[in-house]
């Protein structure tokens, strides 16, 4: 598990960023997105393959017992690098915010789960089923103010 916490400011401008991942990290396929149940089919990415380029078992499109059982075939590399937070804003300059009577006027963005680089396409490497049987990890922005007198 590893992080990297940047952040840099620049004549009034300030970046922040938050990165977070797992290296060397396996997750085992169990959700119903990759796996059959009843008479569902089987996802594209059973189909088309796994993100670990397992070869195909002789699966059944029929309820089977078989078709689950537990092996390394669902094991994948699951290893990514999230950019979990972002911020930026800027400061307007003092004889500015002075004029209008205040002593610091600051704009900010704010966005979180903005990227994430991972061998696993279709779902989520750090929460497998968020999408699928639990809520999905959001990407949300926020605009903000902050003002001092």
């Amino acid at each position: 598990m590893f992080g990297l916490d940047l952040n840099v400011k620049y004549r009034g401008f300030e970046l922040f960023m938050l990165f977070t991942g797992y290296s060397a990290y396996q997750r085992l396929l169990n959700t119903p997105y990759y796996q059959n149940h009843s008479t569902r089919k089987y996802s594209n990415v059973l189909v088309d393959g796994l993100p670990n380029g397992n070869p195909h078992p002789n699966i059944s499109t029929t309820t089977s017992t078989n078709n689950m059982q537990t092996s390394d075939y669902w094991i994948v590399d699951a290893s990514y690098l999230r950019l979990r937070n972002a911020a930026i804003s800027y400061s307007l300059p003092k004889n500015i915010v002075e004029k209008i009577y205040m002593s610091d006027l600051k704009i900010t963005l704010y966005g979180t789960n903005l990227l994430t680089f991972s061998k696993m396409k279709a779902t989520d490497p750090e929460s497998i089923n968020a999408g699928i049987t639990n809520f999905p990890l959001f990407r949300t922005f926020a605009l903000g103010l902050s003002v001092n007198f």
